[in-house]
């Protein structure tokens, strides 16, 4: 499902906000430490009891979220990057405030998870020009640094000013880049 570039705009300042909330500034960003500092609990499937479960309702393939719990339960059987982008995308779900599920709350929760992942100014800081170096840089799943690399191209196309959030996100990454070359 497409959206609108309101939502998308929205999306991406919600990415901004979080990552400079919880002071999150080292690449490849961290679900496990975001998740912490935003006081929700991330639970394996091999690790739920009854109560979890009775909780879930039904078990999702990757994963699912409690909003009222604040609890994140993903499928431990995944690689470690789709497991690093169910968490970003349940983690979408509480940033964008989804109650229910519907068609937009998982596109939106979609494209925050890519986003947060890797975002273009921060491709475009670690000057990488290969979707590959998007997986070994931003630890991504090989889909989601194809459509990454998609969405880098057709940002630095554009020639314009950066705004403000894209700003706030390199500054508070700058530090990191200037600390690892």
């Amino acid at each position: 499902m497409k959206l609108s570039n309101a939502r998308y705009e929205s999306i991406k300042k919600d990415v901004v906000k979080v990552l400079s909330k919880y002071n999150i500034n080292t690449i490849p960003i961290d679900p496990f430490q975001l998740a912490k500092r935003m006081g929700i609990s991330l639970i394996k499937y091999s690790e739920m009891d009854d109560c979890d479960t009775l909780v879930s309702n039904q078990l999702q393939k990757d994963g699912f979220i409690s909003v009222v719990y604040k609890k994140i339960f993903y499928n431990d059987k995944c690689l470690p990057n789709k497991i690093r982008f169910t968490i970003f995308h349940e983690i979408g779900h509480l940033v964008r405030n989804h109650h229910q599920f519907s068609d937009l709350s998982e596109a939106e929760a979609n494209w925050f998870a890519a986003y947060i992942m890797a975002p273009p100014p921060l491709v475009d800081l670690f000057d990488i020009d290969e979707y590959t170096d998007i997986v070994d840089i931003f630890h991504t799943t090989l889909e989601c640094a194809t459509y990454s690399m998609n969405r880098y191209v057709s940002w630095k196309s554009q020639s314009r000013k950066l705004k403000d959030y894209e700003i706030e996100l390199i500054n508070l990454f700058k530090k990191y880049k200037n600390k690892k070359h």
